[in-house]
């Protein structure tokens, strides 16, 4: 199936806030809504989103996913809404998922742009209606603390252009397997999206190039999480591999992580790249998840064959 890829953005274009996950800092959020205002774009932040700044009750918790689930719903259904970007990561998003699947999304695809938790969303929306979506930066973090050149021009190419992405990132990665792959692109975190495994949009990555990344887990955590993937069977028929730092992992020892994947990786026939900087770290490239993509050693690269937005 092709994906379904959302409008692209235009200035004056209205964005839509949601904090799907974990609570948020209101004055980050709010320094993030002016960057994206100096962009072009009006931000829109729904009275009961910022109600979720504020970390919720215990008792509370069940209630507040409702809420959530209703505000993205909303903004999906809104029309004059055309993206929906989150506040932040953290946790919680998989609990928005019994509300989304009461209703059908299926005629209103959007941009929505978040990473790290929101990794669950990304692949729900995804695997489930078939939707490009955008592996990329919060409103009330990277957005608010400010994005070097390359994360900040990833970004606004990744919502705006509507030709071939290319090379995103413009440096070498580090290869890990040599080889050369063309599939379309899927991933984000390796603990979230675990948890897809055994669901109803449970991550496909058949004839994909699979992105993983991560950030502050040790040896046994990341072997764990690699083995699993591997017993599920989702690198049977992957056709290549690409890491993002793995942020401040094995303890921030960079060759170790090296050494590590090399090792887990040698008996595969597929190419295996690592150091694409998407995700937790200074830099945070936009993937847009569901794009022809290619992966090479030779030069060591991820290039986006096609764009993520029409």
């Amino acid at each position: 199936m092709t994906p379904i890829k959302p409008f692209g953005l235009v200035p004056g274009d209205r964005i839509g806030i949601i904090a799907p996950a974990s609570s948020f800092e209101a004055r980050g959020l709010k320094r993030g809504m002016n960057k994206l205002r100096w962009w072009g774009f009006e931000p829109i932040v729904p009275r009961g989103v910022l109600k979720h700044a504020k970390k919720p009750k215990e008792n509370e918790r069940k209630r507040r996913s409702e809420e959530k689930a209703r505000l993205l719903v909303e903004m999906f259904m809104d029309p004059s809404i055309n993206a929906i970007f989150c506040a932040e990561g953290g946790y919680g998003s998989i609990a928005l998922i019994p509300h989304l699947e009461k209703v059908d999304l299926s005629p209103y695809p959007k941009i929505f742009v978040g990473f790290s938790d929101i990794t669950i969303l990304l692949l729900y929306f995804l695997e489930k209606y078939g939707w490009v979506t955008f592996h990329g930066p919060t409103v009330a973090q990277e957005i608010y603390k400010g994005m070097p050149p390359t994360t900040e021009i990833a970004l606004q190419e990744s919502i705006t252009k509507r030709t071939r992405l290319g090379d995103i990132y413009g440096r070498d990665l580090t290869v890990i397997r040599p080889g050369e792959a063309r599939g379309r692109v899927v991933g984000g975190n390796l603990t979230r999206l675990l948890r897809t495994l055994g669901t109803g949009f449970e991550i496909d990555t058949r004839d994909r190039i699979l992105f993983l990344e991560e950030v502050d887990e040790g040896h046994m955590q990341i072997d764990g999480d690699l083995n699993h993937l591997r017993l599920a069977g989702k690198f049977e028929n992957v056709k290549g591999v690409v890491f993002s730092e793995m942020s401040r992992c094995l303890s921030g020892r960079r060759k170790d992580m090296m050494t590590f994947l090399r090792r887990h990786f040698k008996n595969d026939n597929f190419p295996v790249l690592f150091g694409l900087p998407s995700g937790h770290g200074i830099e945070n490239i936009t993937i847009p998840f569901g794009i022809k993509a290619r992966l090479t050693s030779e030069p060591p690269r991820l290039t986006l064959e096609e764009s993520g937005v029409r």
